[in-house]
């Protein structure tokens, strides 16, 4: 959708769009927040964004940008990603590539979430991911495909959070 890490989350929205859609966060530490903006109409590909960006920072400097995807039909979902991966493959075919499989989702107690994810490690240190998320019932989120680009300082902060 051409927004990138390093671009000002306020070249896309306005400050008062950024504030009131700031997600609750419980976190351990509020280092950085994370913007959601639900329903993009305008937008080509994806449905909704997350955006990370120091929480102190007043130009909102972007460390963490994910495309979400919503699904009808979950089977649709490995489908798209295994495409979308391949591209990613192409673009950065000297690049580390980190295919975690099925796994349990680690923000649901009951175990029935699961998640589908491939990560590649660039040699910045910064990381792009591709995710299917199956979520259980109970847990009440849309199922959903997410393409991820974060820096290693984003990456290295949210990984202490769990």
């Amino acid at each position: 959708e051409g927004i990138s890490i390093g671009d000002s989350l306020l070249d896309y929205f306005s400050e008062e769009e950024i504030k009131k859609n700031l997600v609750d966060q419980n976190y351990k530490d509020n280092k950085f927040s994370i913007f959601e903006y639900k329903g993009l109409d305008s937008y080509e590909t994806y449905e909704n964004l997350q955006i990370g960006f120091k929480t102190k920072d007043k130009k909102y400097r972007i460390y963490y940008v994910d495309g979400v995807i919503l699904l009808d039909d979950f089977k649709e979902c490995y489908k798209k990603k295994d495409k979308i991966v391949n591209e990613i493959s192409t673009l950065f075919e000297n690049e580390t590539k980190d295919d975690q499989g099925i796994r349990t989702h680690p923000q649901d107690p009951s175990g029935k979430s699961k998640i589908s994810v491939v990560y590649f490690d660039l040699d910045s240190g910064n990381f792009i991911d591709v995710a299917c998320y199956d979520w259980s019932e109970e847990i009440g989120f849309l199922d959903h495909l997410r393409v991820g680009l974060a820096t290693k300082e984003w990456n290295d902060w949210v990984n202490k959070q769990y």
